[in-house]
């Protein structure tokens, strides 16, 4: 994940920062610990008698000091394992915001318009999304080459035809792909291309361990299911594509739905980068809905169709999503 200054942040990630703290403190808690760091009470920062406005004026002047990564340092080793602090890193890195589109959306709006209750909870859910999302990696003709998948079964990852293709065409086998999740910093060998559609532009490949039944943190980190019917989108809405960039830190990229999506595309316009092929494609309110080519993207709905309705049993979910048809 890519590192933060917490000095330059924008007003999203403000907001996350902000509710972050309200979670994870008291008052008098996080007196004591400006206290003991040798930053002085938190009257020093604020005339506010209301907690959360004290956290909006203490943030404020720590960013205007540029001192806003020696205290984030500090509530990071203090309030480690705190649930809204833990992953606070992943959270700020993921929803920085798309310079083209900054002032065109408010992000926080329309999170709270999708019926999470802040920014910091929507924010969290993205993230073990995004522990799912994995780069693909090898080297060609001596030059690293890369694209995304995502885990859609217990050691299952789902991409895009194109990042495999040139393997495929020069013969090479799985075994010089490798399989990176950024986020828990977990690599693994790729083992076999299990399923290839290059009209559809999709592929499905095995991977060396089960990384779907594997802990992050405290919690599995699950896979992503296949939509069983697509979601209605219009022109205008917004979805995310979760991206691993080629030689970069796991991202993502805005993009705005350019007209309603047909039954085996949706179209959208969207600042992605090269090694963007075989993003996870969702929507504002954090559902899965497409697999994310060079311009637009497969509804997973669609794909769940032509691989076959998933079995409820893990066990059971890499037999079941060869049901080809």
């Amino acid at each position: 994940m890519a590192n933060i200054d917490f000095n330059q942040l924008a007003r999203p990630q403000l907001a996350i920062l902000r509710q972050s703290f309200i979670a994870a403190y008291q008052r008098d808690e996080l007196n004591s610990l400006l206290v003991s760091k040798g930053f002085g009470p938190l009257g020093n920062y604020t005339r506010s008698s209301s907690f959360p406005n004290q956290i909006v004026d203490l943030i404020e002047n720590f960013t205007r000091k540029g001192i806003m990564n020696n205290l984030l340092g500090h509530i990071l080793e203090h309030k480690s394992v705190a649930p809204s602090v833990r992953d606070l890193t992943q959270k700020l890195a993921l929803t920085r915001p798309d310079p083209a589109l900054a002032r065109a959306i408010d992000l926080e709006q329309l999170v709270l318009d999708s019926g999470f209750a802040d920014l910091n909870h929507w924010a969290g859910s993205l993230v073990k999304l995004a522990t799912r999302v994995c780069r693909l990696a090898y080297l060609l003709d001596g030059e690293r080459a890369s694209g995304t998948g995502f885990l859609v079964g217990t050691d299952l990852v789902l991409t895009s035809f194109s990042v495999i293709e040139p393997l495929i065409q020069r013969g090479i086998g799985p075994a010089e792909m490798k399989c990176h999740f950024g986020l828990a910093e977990l690599t693994l060998r790729v083992e076999e291309f299990r399923l290839i559609d290059a009209q559809r532009g999709f592929a499905l490949i095995r991977i060396s361990s089960k990384a779907g039944e594997s802990k992050v943190g405290d919690e599995k980190r699950g896979w992503i299911d296949l939509p069983s019917s697509s979601l209605p989108l219009k022109a205008g809405e917004v979805v995310f594509i979760l991206q691993s960039p080629h030689g970069k830190p796991l991202s993502m990229s805005t993009g705005l739905v350019k007209a309603s999506p047909s039954s085996t595309r949706i179209r959208y316009e969207a600042a992605t980068e090269k090694g963007a092929s075989g993003s996870l494609v969702i929507s504002m309110g954090l559902e899965p809905i497409g697999l994310h080519q060079s311009t637009d993207a497969i509804p997973l709905s669609e794909l769940r169709i032509w691989l076959g309705d998933r079995d409820s049993n893990p066990d059971k979910q890499s037999q079941s999503l060869l049901s080809y048809r």
